[in-house]
């Protein structure tokens, strides 16, 4: 972090809502920071509510330079915690039923 008064910024949305602006460093204690450099990674959470079924947009929106975006992960239910998350979802084309 190079801001001497706040954390690094980003924002994330999804379909038209307003961004959710993340500080990555809001709550960052010394024990966050020995985890970050050890993990090579900062793991950040949003939550969002859709309100309709169907195909949506996932908008990540970068506020601040210096941020670096590795890795997103959409989930619908509690996974647990997997070192570094779960492994990638297989994609299956919509109107596929499933065949590939």
């Amino acid at each position: 972090n190079f801001h001497a008064t706040q954390g690094l910024r980003y924002g994330v949305s999804i379909d038209d809502e307003n961004p959710q602006i993340v500080n990555m460093h809001a709550v960052f204690t010394l024990q966050d920071w020995e985890k970050a450099v050890s993990d090579n990674i900062i793991e950040q959470v949003s939550t969002h509510t859709l309100r309709q079924p169907g195909a949506h947009i996932l908008k990540f929106w970068f506020i601040d330079p210096g941020v670096v975006l590795q890795k997103l992960m959409v989930e619908t239910r509690p996974i647990g915690h997997a070192y570094l998350g779960p492994p990638e979802s297989e994609y299956v084309p919509p109107n596929s039923n499933g065949l590939h």
